[in-house]
């Protein structure tokens, strides 16, 4: 699978993805069911429905293990 992204990548076929997100205020962050950082909790969609925020496009592939490390610790 990387590797047919990779290739994907190379003769311009980028792969694309939609972001979305789930909105709440801060008055309704203080009235929510549950800790809204509880991580073993799943806001509803029906309460917070999921927004596009816009789309994702892998438009090249990196050129280093070291750019690798660097992109992957900044998506935590």
């Amino acid at each position: 699978m990387i590797r047919d992204m990779f290739e994907a990548i190379e003769r311009g076929d980028f792969p694309v993805w939609n972001v979305y997100v789930q909105l709440m205020s801060a008055e309704e962050a203080e009235k929510y069911k549950w800790n809204i950082f509880d991580m073993t909790k799943v806001w509803s969609h029906k309460d917070f429905p999921l927004q596009q925020i816009g789309r994702l496009t892998m438009n090249r592939n990196v050129r280093s293990i070291l750019e690798m490390h660097f992109i992957c610790t900044n998506f935590e």
